[in-house]
């Protein structure tokens, strides 16, 4: 059981869970193998969303950009009140 749902967690399936009976040691194992399936799903999950909150700030970004880009139809001039040495 712990080997099938190691695979199986192997292959993408994060939350996988094994059926789990009995208190010996095997048991426990099993037992601690859920629990951290559990924990790389919802890790996975709070990826994901991290990711697209993230993906959102740069579409903001580029877009608040781009607007201040295109409302200077001249550019940018850049004066200086002190003379650039060299």
């Amino acid at each position: 059981r712990l080997s099938d749902g190691a695979l199986a967690i192997s292959k993408g399936s994060l939350g996988h869970q094994i059926a789990v009976s009995g208190n010996d040691e095997l048991a426990q194992a099993s037992r601690c193998f859920n629990e951290m399936s559990e924990a790389l799903l919802d890790y996975a999950s709070e990826l994901r969303a991290a990711r697209e909150k993230a993906e959102l700030a740069r579409d903001y970004a580029e877009t608040t950009l781009k607007d201040a880009i295109d409302s200077m139809p001249n550019g940018v001039a850049i004066i200086r009140d002190t003379p650039i040495s060299t």
